[in-house]
């Protein structure tokens, strides 16, 4: 079970479905926001992956995971910070969809989330995206 709210989810299309989302605090400084796409499900992360904001990340991820979507793009674009605890979760992330068949897609462009993915040799694992909108309609 998630500690984020229930929210109506952005961009979709009268659904009638709902996204998990907080805002980015002092005491909470990540924000996560889950989106239907039509081909499975998008988490925007913004605000810093830490140690201290890595639990509710690996949470919302696994939850995600579990619906056994088609498609998971994790947004990262708007985030300003990734440690190694993120890259573990990014890892973690991949492991789960291979065994399952859901194909992983991540968005990021910054230095701040490509240089520790390059430092560990990790870009060579994902298929990442410039953005959102390639990553949700790449075949």
């Amino acid at each position: 079970m998630s500690s984020f709210p229930e929210t109506p989810a952005s961009g979709d299309r009268d659904t009638g479905s709902t996204a998990l989302s907080a805002e980015a605090t002092p005491e909470q400084p990540i924000s996560l926001d889950v989106r239907d796409i039509a081909a499975g499900v998008a988490l925007v992360v913004t605000g810093e992956v830490d140690l201290v904001t890595t639990p509710p990340l690996r949470a919302c991820v696994e939850e995600q995971i579990g619906q056994r979507p088609d498609v998971l793009v994790l947004d990262l674009t708007g985030l300003s910070f990734l440690g190694s605890s993120g890259l573990a979760v990014l890892v973690e992330a991949r492991e789960q969809c291979r065994d399952q068949g859901t194909t992983l897609r991540l968005v990021c462009t910054s230095r701040e989330v490509l240089r520790p993915m390059e430092a560990t040799g990790l870009t060579e694992l994902f298929e990442i995206f410039p953005d959102f909108e390639a990553a949700e309609s790449a075949s």
